[in-house]
């Protein structure tokens, strides 16, 4: 049987995720022997092959038969950029990020996989969600100048939003968060960039209607007829932390994707519902067991 290692930085949010994604994925459908470490705080053993979610240690490479990376491109800085060709295979989450990184690497695209947080149990309000958490990607500083009431789960207080929205700054167990996310029937998911989003798909999980820029990532899985693309445009604004922080050009191939704020204004104080709940159900549905079965297939051909 394969001896697979999936391995992480413990940063304590999304690469987390999709380290315990993939490696209950591969305990469920390939092997057995798969294992998850967090780099520097556990002694790492050969394996057949290791897989490194965002980033890597390149000293460590040697302890696999075959490397694969699932990477973040956003957060793809410049020596992390000159290192992919020791890689068997790069993956990324959308045919977009594979055009940006095809000069680099031996590219290949495997849309992912996120967690379904329905609860049919759970009564639906008219109120709207933005989930900030520890990002600098969500375009927050755009969510912060509407007029609407929104909620904003800032679990690492970040922010400081307006008196009219709800801010809920402390962290939240898997319990409140399914809470949270199913109440709300209208979700802001309008990052500036995301390799793939999982607040956007564990909020189309419970069948909530969905707000979105048009980045690749989303365009490239989501209905038009079940979301509501907001239109966006390649920009900088160094006003913004995710823009700011790129300005000497440390993060090569990062793209901005920005909104005009009075359109987004004009589509939240005008809200008008698209699709059903339960069709929005069923595209979760059908995206996670159609990304499942394709990175099943990949590693079993391994």
């Amino acid at each position: 049987m394969v001896e697979i290692c999936v391995l992480t930085y413990n940063n304590g949010v999304g690469i987390v995720t999709d380290a315990i994604l993939l490696k209950d994925l591969i305990y469920n459908n390939i092997s057995e022997q798969v294992d998850f470490k967090f780099v520097g705080e556990q002694n790492l053993e050969t394996a057949d092959v290791g897989i490194w979610i965002q980033n890597y240690d390149i000293n460590l490479l040697n302890l696999f038969k075959k490397n694969i990376f699932f990477i973040n491109e956003e957060w793809a800085g410049i020596n992390e950029l000159s290192n992919l060709h020791l890689f068997d295979y790069v993956v990324c989450k959308s045919n977009y990020a594979k055009k940006l990184l095809a000069p680099y690497c031996n590219a290949i695209c495997l849309p992912f996989i996120s967690k379904d947080y329905y609860s049919p149990s759970i009564k639906q309000n008219h109120s709207t969600l933005h989930f900030a958490g520890r990002s600098i990607q969500k375009n927050t500083e755009l969510i912060l100048k509407q007029s609407h009431q929104i909620t904003l789960i800032d679990p690492y207080s970040l922010h400081s939003p307006p008196n009219h929205f709800v801010h809920i700054n402390k962290y939240q167990t898997q319990e409140e968060l399914q809470v949270i996310l199913n109440t709300h029937n209208i979700h802001l998911c309008t990052s500036l960039y995301e390799s793939w989003g999982h607040y956007l798909y564990e909020g189309l999980s419970t069948g909530n209607e969905i707000i979105c820029s048009d980045i690749p990532t989303f365009t490239e899985n989501l209905d038009p007829d079940l979301v509501q693309f907001v239109p966006t445009k390649i920009n900088l604004d160094y006003t913004y932390s995710f823009d700011k922080q790129n300005q000497s050009g440390g993060f090569p191939i990062r793209q901005s994707f920005h909104i005009e704020q009075q359109h987004l204004k004009d589509i939240i104080d005008n809200f008008k519902p698209i699709g059903k709940n339960e069709e929005r159900r069923k595209l979760f549905k059908n995206i996670i067991d159609k990304n499942s079965d394709k990175l099943v297939e990949f590693f079993k051909n391994l």
